[in-house]
């Protein structure tokens, strides 16, 4: 992995391969005003690229609600985020879902949404039981916070 500095980063292996640790593995603040980490698989050089990652969520945790553009065709995109343990909310135009783990949520473009964590104790009808945080996993988008 290189860093965005133009320099490898971590620890190379006698076969090739890399471990890196810390910042330089690129785990991120998104948003510097919410206690929120992303561990971007994929970096972007600038905010209107996408990202490509995932973050834990829990119930103090409200991402603000948001659509997804790509800049350079000028369309709005859709998000792929998966549900990677735990249980999610996950809210579309004001209608709230309550996602399972391994479950995929896939808001179309022009669908202003955001998720949370589903509070602790709900019992899904699987027997999951939410414990009041999620990690999702998220695609390659742009993120563009909306009031409606």
């Amino acid at each position: 992995m290189t860093s965005h500095h133009g320099q490898d980063v971590g620890v190379l292996l006698p076969n090739g391969c890399r471990i890196t640790h810390g910042l330089e593995a690129n785990v991120k603040k998104p948003f510097p005003d919410m206690d929120l980490t992303m561990h971007e698989l994929l970096p972007c050089s600038n905010p209107f690229k996408g990202q490509l990652g995932s973050i834990g969520l829990n119930t103090s945790i409200r991402l603000p609600r948001h659509v997804h553009m790509d800049l350079s065709r000028k369309t709005l995109v859709a998000e792929r985020i998966l549900v990677l343990n735990g249980v999610g909310i996950l809210e579309l135009a004001d209608e709230y879902f309550v996602v399972a783990p391994a479950s995929l949520g896939n808001p179309k473009g022009c669908v202003p949404h955001t998720w949370t964590a589903c509070p602790p104790g709900v019992k899904l009808p699987d027997g999951t039981v939410s414990q009041g945080k999620f990690t999702e996993y998220e695609d390659v988008t742009t993120f563009f916070p909306t009031t409606s």
